[in-house]
């Protein structure tokens, strides 16, 4: 139900249903995690946003996605090492991922000219 309130952009609505999700779980998927962190970027949420990531990866390291993301807020948070090896796990996960070498590529260009 979830997944459809984010099709639809309701996003205040997915949040409310994976949040009571969350605290009547036992355990959540690496999925639900990462659809609840993917909500609450978009609701500009980022620690929580990142939390919840982090939460996706403990479950299921090869989780390319959740990497990407979190290699965005990183950025967005202006920590570019961070940004630079969460952005290189997903690339390395997924090579043939062009969106993953731009974001790689523009936090090299980023740490090049804060090195100058």
């Amino acid at each position: 139900m979830a997944e459809e309130y984010v099709k639809q952009g309701n996003y205040n609505q997915a949040y409310l249903l994976l949040k009571d999700t969350e605290k009547n779980a036992a355990n959540l998927s690496e999925r639900t995690y990462f659809l609840l962190s993917f909500v609450e970027i978009k609701k500009n949420m980022l620690p929580e946003a990142k939390t919840h990531l982090e939460k996706a990866i403990q479950l299921d390291p090869e989780l390319d996605e959740a990497y990407f993301n979190l290699a965005l807020i990183n950025l967005e948070q202006n920590d570019l090492k961070q940004a630079k090896l969460n952005a290189e796990k997903a690339a390395n996960l997924e090579p043939k991922k062009e969106q993953y070498k731009d974001l790689l590529n523009e936090i090299n260009q980023q740490l090049q000219s804060t090195k100058e």
